[in-house]
């Protein structure tokens, strides 16, 4: 079934306020003032915020991670060394 030019029109206008109102009526949810730019502008600065410590939580890990590893392979080689040693006498 086609639509007409004119019912076209009318049902894409709808459309647009509905999603308009949905995405405003979710921002509202979360505590955002639709209203004030400069409060959807803290609010994208709080998400870039929350992003970079995340990125920097996930490299902090794997250098733990691997300085652990480093740690539990002296030891053991410490380990290694000192009951060769203690075999032959030294």
């Amino acid at each position: 079934m086609a639509f007409s030019p004119e019912e076209r029109r009318v049902i894409n206008a709808a459309a647009n306020r509905a999603a308009s109102k949905a995405v405003k009526d979710t921002l509202t949810m979360l505590g955002i003032d639709t209203s004030s730019p400069a409060a959807v502008v803290e609010f994208q600065q709080d998400i870039a915020f929350m992003r970079r410590t995340r990125m920097w939580s996930g490299a902090r890990n794997s250098k733990l991670a691997l300085a652990l590893l480093g740690l539990a392979i002296t030891a053991i080689g410490g380990v290694v060394v000192t009951y060769i040693r203690k075999l032959m006498g030294w």
